[in-house]
Parts: structure tokens; C-alpha cells; sequence
């Protein structure tokens, strides 16, 4: 097994196909800097969707240029708490006012069964831009734009995990 940090493995990314080997760092990135402390603050989180190819993303509905088709560059992840069901919201909220959070995208997506999963991303090349949007799973219906705190991270923030993935 292979942990990309101390509570996620790369199977839970793996879906349909396996991560490629490029994209493991960036992913690994995604795990400690951003769902580790989502962790550490509301409890357990299942991931529904992680690396998906080009097939597998549009039979998704994803966007074609979605950073679930994960690179060096970006990658996306899909989630839903174990510990806190019903939750979305507040965690969403939280995330999006977090400023030490690295997200690149954060939508919070509801079904047309009433359940709602968050969809957060990571890109290296667009650090310190922010999307934040609301709306419908499978892009069913336009997601709207969210307020949220700019991304402003403590200067000490460097981890080996982010100088790795900067080396590619």
C-alpha cells in the first residue's frame, strides 16, 4: 500500500484506473496540505472520486479540462464525511475561509437526492488563485460563485512534500 500521507492511500484515488506515477507527488501534496487538516478537524472523509482519465471523466459528466485527469501540475479529489453526514455545508464553509489552505478549486455539490459531496483541487501553476462555486453533481445545472478568504499561508508553510512536488 501506498501512503501519500498519514491517512490517505493511493487506492482511495484509484477508482476506475490507477494514478499515473507522475501524478502520485501531486496527490501526495493534496493529502497533507489540504484533507489532512480537514481531517484532523471534522473526522474521517470517504473519497468518491479521485484520478480519473479522459474516458472515465467524461463518463462522469466532468468538465474536459478537469483537474481530475491529474498531471505533475494539478489534481482533484471528491469527498463526503463518514464521521459528520449531512455536514457539507459547515465543512465547506470552513475550508473556504481557511487562508492556509492550498485549494485551487473547492465546489460543494448537491445531488438531486439531497446528499452533497465537496470537490477540491490542487494546482502548482495558478498558486493563490481560488475558485469557489456551489451547484448541482454532474454539472446537472451552472455551479454559481461562493465568497472566500484569499489564500495566505504562513511563510514557514514549506514542507517536503511541496519541495517534491515542485521538482516534478
Amino acid at each position: 500500500m501506498v501512503m501519500l500521507s498519514t491517512h490517505f492511500d493511493l487506492q482511495e484515488f484509484e477508482h476506475e484506473v490507477n494514478v499515473p506515477a507522475v501524478a502520485i507527488p501531486t496527490y501526495a501534496y493534496l493529502c497533507e496540505n489540504v484533507l489532512e487538516p480537514v481531517r484532523r478537524e471534522f473526522g474521517s472523509l470517504g473519497i468518491t472520486s479521485g484520478y480519473r482519465s479522459s474516458e472515465s471523466n467524461a463518463k462522469a459528466h466532468g468538465q474536459p479540462n478537469s483537474e481530475h485527469i491529474a498531471t505533475a501540475d494539478y489534481c482533484a479529489a471528491d469527498f463526503y464525511f463518514i464521521a459528520m453526514p449531512g455536514q457539507a455545508r459547515m465543512i465547506f464553509d470552513w475550508m473556504r475561509n481557511n487562508p492556509m489552505l492550498p485549494f485551487h478549486q473547492l465546489i460543494l455539490e448537491h445531488s438531486a437526492k439531497g446528499s452533497s459531496v465537496i470537490h477540491v483541487s490542487y494546482n502548482r501553476t495558478k498558486p493563490g488563485i481560488r475558485s469557489v462555486l456551489e451547484g448541482a453533481t454532474h454539472n446537472a445545472q451552472p455551479y454559481v460563485k461562493v465568497d472566500y478568504v484569499a489564500y495566505n499561508p504562513p511563510s514557514n508553510n514549506h514542507t517536503a512534500v511541496q519541495d517534491a512536488v515542485e521538482a516534478g
